[in-house]
């Protein structure tokens, strides 16, 4: 009998087979089927940027290596492909090799994302995580006032949401200081939605939810809650723009208009802030040290009815200076101020302009109520800010933009971040959340209201589409 001939690509044929796992595998081997060529296709998610695809395996049936490409362009070892176009839709195909051979390719359609985005977090992947973890009593730090979870937890040390870097929570009213019908401060979880739908943008997946406290136990000074969460930029920028989803809860909508309504109303809270972070302050001494030019968003005010000038857009401007301020930024006449815009109506590039999402038209009359400018907890408002750095310490030409549903509301191009002095630094920080001056009703009554934010986006630049 004559010696056998060696393999010809013509002896090879497709064949489906049946693994002892009970998965349907295509193979190529011998005309009968009988020679497996590989592994079967891989199961993986993706991560894109505006450039670039990357897979993550979560079964690799079997797999010691992979291979990826776009369409039917060539393989490429490993599992990212680069040098893609921005906004650009693609077909990802992903496959594994063994020593028996390369299987068959999964595929994923997909789009690359907006070009400059650096960060990005819709928290529907998130696992499930609340600010009061038990494991995140690391026995390192100061405790939550009456509680068992860490006030500052930080990613080398704690369980934080993936991608995040830093965490300072404290709470009166939670499972983690003896209050199992309360809620932790920060919650990204399935149950919280499930609870309300409404704290989710599209009423699925999860958002950012955070829980504000009143208590009345300090008197009408003191900040009862606490809970921010922080991305650190991988590269200090000169210039950041961020933008995310917010919505307020029907019982913060009654707070503001409650008969019982005092000189603090819905008190104060921080939603938002960027600045630098000094690695010689620290990430807890938010206003002290070296830890600025600081930018904060939130909230404050109070009714018509209560003596008060609506819901206020409250902007912070804390520039970086040893001293008394030279000046914040210039005016519209070009002089010098530290004052800072605070209306809806009035102190906005174009005054009486902002959609009236209660009633209709525009709110340009009486004051910018909370429901008027937000809505109630059914809607979702897109904020979104832009800020560039001075040129020099001294030089009022930096930049500070506001959006309100891709509507911009304040553009301040004269803006004076670090005085004359002291040194030029970039931005490093972004967080949201923040702490709530709240002391409406009483500690008796234990009340809590929530806000959420969604959809969360750093940028490197401002999209084509607001320019």
């Amino acid at each position: 009998m004559p010696a056998p001939s060696p393999w010809k690509a013509s002896d090879l044929t497709p064949a489906v087979i049946k693994a002892s796992d009970g998965s349907i595998r295509t193979v190529t081997g011998q005309r009968d089927g009988s020679r497996p060529s590989g592994p079967a296709a891989p199961e993986f998610t993706t991560s894109t940027t505006s450039t670039s695809i990357t897979a993550t395996i979560t079964d690799g049936k079997g797999a010691d290596s992979y291979e990826s490409r776009i369409g039917s362009g060539s393989w490429n070892t490993g599992l990212s492909v680069s040098g893609l176009s921005v906004e650009t839709p693609y077909t990802f195909q992903v496959r594994g090799i063994d020593d028996i051979g390369t299987g068959p390719a999964a595929n994923v359609s997909l789009t690359t994302d907006a070009g400059g985005v650096i960060f990005s977090d819709n928290f529907d992947a998130q696992p499930d995580w609340t600010s009061g973890l038990p494991e995140n009593d690391t026995g390192a730090y100061q405790l939550s006032p009456g509680g068992t979870v860490d006030i500052v937890q930080r990613a080398e040390t704690h369980t934080l949401p993936t991608g995040w870097d830093f965490v300072r929570q404290a709470k009166l009213w939670a499972p983690s200081t003896g209050f199992p019908d309360m809620h932790e401060v920060i919650e990204i979880t399935d149950a919280t939605i499930a609870e309300n739908p409404n704290r989710a943008r599209g009423g699925t997946g999860k958002s950012f939810v955070s829980w504000r406290d009143s208590s009345d136990y300090f008197g009408d000074s003191y900040f009862n809650s606490d809970g921010i969460l922080l991305k650190k930029l991988d590269t200090p920028l000169d210039q950041v723009y961020v933008e995310f989803w917010v919505n307020f809860s029907d019982e913060m909508i009654a707070t503001y208009y409650g008969a019982e309504t005092n000189e603090q109303s819905t008190g104060i809270g921080k939603l938002f802030r960027i600045y630098h972070d000094d690695p010689s302050t620290g990430e807890t001494q938010f206003f002290g040290g070296n830890n600025n030019p600081h930018f904060v968003w939130g909230f404050s005010g109070r009714p018509a009815v209560s003596g008060g000038y609506g819901f206020r857009n409250h902007l912070s401007f804390l520039t970086r200076r040893d001293g008394d301020s030279e000046g914040r930024y210039l005016d519209s006449s070009g002089q010098v101020t530290t004052d800072e815009p605070s209306s809806y109506i009035s102190d906005i590039e174009v005054p009486n302009t902002v959609p009236n999402i209660r009633d209709g038209g525009l709110i340009d009359s009486g004051v910018a109520d909370i429901d008027k400018v937000f809505g109630d907890e059914t809607h979702w408002t897109k904020m979104a800010f832009f800020i560039k750095m001075n040129s020099a310490p001294g030089v009022f030409d930096g930049v500070f933009k506001q959006w309100i549903d891709d509507y911009r509301i304040q553009n301040i191009s004269t803006m004076n971040w670090v005085e004359s002095d002291r040194d030029m630094v970039k931005w490093t920080s972004v967080a949201i959340g923040g702490n709530d001056w709240f002391n409406k009703y009483p500690d008796s009554m234990r009340i809590e209201e929530w806000y959420a934010i969604d959809d969360f986006v750093i940028r490197d630049s401002i999209p084509q589409e607001l320019l």
